[in-house]
């Protein structure tokens, strides 16, 4: 996938990342503001979108939602040691 079609699919799919991190916001209200959580859920898009295989055969929505959520947790689990 090219760079400009990556960049594309995150610009498309930025509200899924605040959705998911509105949804992990709602459990961490204590350790961490809405607005960080944000930028990670970004950061796990963008990853989703660089490694995002449309042959497999699952929607881009479904399969950033999860690499959204596996880099909110593992940025929680690092803030936590």
């Amino acid at each position: 996938m090219q760079e400009a079609e990556r960049a594309r699919l995150v610009e498309r799919h930025l509200e899924v990342a605040r959705r998911a991190a509105t949804v992990m916001h709602k459990r961490v209200r204590g350790h961490l503001e809405l607005d960080d959580l944000i930028g990670l859920a970004n950061e796990g898009l963008a990853e989703a979108a660089a490694s995002y295989d449309e042959t497999k055969g699952a929607a881009f929505s479904t399969f950033a939602w999860y690499r959204i959520n596996g880099a909110m947790v593992a940025a929680l689990r690092r803030g936590s040691n």
